[in-house]
């Protein structure tokens, strides 16, 4: 079965997402916005910067894909 599911999440320093939630899910109730929150564990993005430097806490909307 394929399905999407979109979670939003916060941007740590080291790469990390931190504080994620789920926003949408299709179908809904079949598992895969658990799924997409399990796997953001995995995720890593540079946070943005400002003056150079590296902004911490920057909320950011993660599509993920399920499919053959």
């Amino acid at each position: 079965m394929n399905g999407r599911a979109s979670i939003a999440c916060r941007i740590r320093l080291d790469t990390r997402l931190e504080d994620c939630r789920l926003v949408d899910e299709t179908p809904p109730g079949r598992g895969f916005g658990a799924a997409a929150l399990a796997a953001s564990v995995h995720f890593r993005f540079r946070p943005p910067t400002r003056d150079g430097r590296p902004v911490e806490g920057r909320e950011i909307t993660v599509g993920v894909e399920f499919g053959p």
